[in-house]
């Protein structure tokens, strides 16, 4: 259930999620009727969306019930899962926020090493909620101990990645100097049980990384700390983005049917086109806002029994949170 700090650095983070993005936030895109046949590829998973089954607070549910227009928040979880896992770790955990009242598209992330109350089990990073008890308790964990008030979520294994963006043809991106071996190292790392060597990269700067680069490049622990690894995950979702809305229509139907397989979520699938269709539409949801969660200011790294474990200021990081998500919402 923990790790030791050696261990926690040499953790594979896979960012899975831009799957969930670059689908979730597109669902739309003037081919309405076959997304909605595609959507039967995805895999619903059902769970108890009563406030008390997913913590969140009285008080929370008449603040927000007073706001105009209130953003829809959907957390998004990107699964290192392996095939003896009932649901694996949640190695990137993020909430997508869209808002009517400000045309703005928010993405808030939640470092997976926060140290956090889990219902019936007790302290322990944040990303083993998911592991322990699956989407349900992963949800109530956000919302108990960061004041929020969630209901859905889309999540994503990993392995679906490197397709998705290969059929964008690739995407741009900024290598570091001290980024390139670590790069080839982690595609050594996937490619060890095939004889062909995998397609390294050969300089820095700015170039184009086909699906197995762009993955490995998100994986990175070994250049900066925890916090520059989540802003490489934010480049990838930003070009594969950017990516999407300059690809041709024509190439969305084998986007799509690359990607779906790999997402479950809780969203039914009217929920999930109109969601898509709205963001599409607005030109001002198309520029993500982001920010990470807890900031330096308001956490600390600590040995516990032997663990590492990011130790937030549970009350100050809450209050960041919630007014980066609900900022420019007023009450009616």
């Amino acid at each position: 259930m923990t790790e030791n700090k050696t261990t926690h650095k040499k953790r594979n983070i896979k960012p899975a999620l831009l799957i969930t993005l670059g689908i979730f936030l597109t669902g739309a895109l003037g081919l309405s009727a076959y997304l909605y046949s595609q959507l039967d590829k995805v895999s619903s998973f059902q769970i108890n969306k009563s406030p008390k089954s997913l913590g969140i607070s009285s008080a929370l549910m008449a603040k927000v019930d007073s706001l105009d227009e209130p953003p829809i928040n959907i957390a998004l979880f990107g699964l290192d899962k392996r095939p003896a896992d009932k649901y694996g770790n949640s190695d990137a955990i993020m909430i997508v926020s869209i808002s009517n009242a400000t045309n703005k598209l928010k993405l808030s992330s939640i470092m997976r090493d926060t140290y956090v109350k889990i219902d019936s089990v007790g302290h322990d990073k944040l990303n083993a909620a998911y592991r322990i008890g699956g989407p349900q308790l992963a949800l109530k964990t956000l919302n108990q101990n960061f004041g929020l008030n969630i209901k859905d979520f889309v999540s994503v294994d990993f392995n679906g990645m490197a397709n998705v963006i290969d059929a964008l043809e690739g995407v741009t991106i900024d290598v570091k100097h001290n980024e390139v071996r670590w790069v080839n190292a982690y595609l050594d790392e996937n490619n060890r049980d095939s004889r062909v060597k995998p397609p390294y990269v050969l300089k820095p700067g700015l170039q184009k990384l086909n699906g197995r680069q762009a993955v490995a490049y998100t994986r990175i622990r070994q250049v900066g700390d925890d916090y520059e690894r989540t802003h490489r995950q934010r480049t990838v979702l930003s070009a594969l983005l950017n990516k999407l809305k300059s690809t041709g229509v024509s190439q969305y139907p084998n986007i799509v049917s690359q990607a779906l397989p790999y997402v479950e979520t809780s969203i039914p699938k009217p929920q999930l086109l109109s969601m898509g269709a709205r963001v599409y539409m607005n030109n001002n949801m198309r520029r993500i806002e982001e920010r990470r969660f807890p900031s330096h200011t308001e956490s600390h790294g600590k040995i516990i029994n032997g663990v590492w474990y990011l130790v937030p200021d549970l009350k100050s990081t809450s209050k960041s949170l919630y007014n980066f998500i609900f900022e420019g919402t007023r009450p009616e």
